[in-house]
């Protein structure tokens, strides 16, 4: 898949692949809110993020209740301008060129995805690897992938803290 993606790539972008922080072990899934310890490892996983990289021009996430409250509060912590964006495809999706597609079709650079298991594990590995390997994104986890035209590359990946 990398080299699919280092051949089809002209613009730079920067992709911060999010999984939702933290969340309540209740049923029902789609209602499941993100606990207090959640969001207090996703506060300071997000004060080493901003040292690393402040600029965000979108931040998109599954309709989830947890997705949709971590990426409130990282659309908050990074004062992004833009309006939140919802996504069912980051629910169990669409293919990973189909949101490629999509996220070049919006005036930016810098995106979050806030997601799930395993979607966003798969996603970011397949920018990464050809050889399927993977990367395991613990709930509140932000992994950086910067697509360049010369194929992308992990900028960075913060577990969370």
């Amino acid at each position: 898949m990398k080299e699919k993606y280092k051949t089809n790539f002209t613009l730079t972008m920067k992709i911060f692949f999010v999984r939702h922080a933290e969340a309540e072990n209740t049923h029902p899934d789609d209602s499941r809110e993100i606990t207090q310890r959640g969001k207090i490892k996703l506060l300071s996983t997000i004060n080493t993020w901003r040292k690393l990289n402040s600029d965000i021009d979108y931040v998109i996430t599954s309709p989830l209740v947890r997705a949709k409250q971590t990426a409130e509060i990282i659309h908050e912590k990074f004062d992004v301008k833009n309006e939140m964006l919802f996504d069912k495809s980051l629910l169990n999706g669409s293919s990973l060129e189909e949101l490629i597609i999509s996220l070049k079709s919006l005036d930016g650079e810098n995106f979050v995805l806030v997601m799930h298991q395993p979607q966003v594990s798969t996603y970011c590995s397949m920018l990464l690897s050809c050889s399927g390997s993977s990367i395991a994104f613990s709930p509140g986890s932000v992994g950086c992938v910067k697509l360049t035209a010369a194929g992308p590359y992990l900028e960075f990946f913060l577990p969370p803290h």
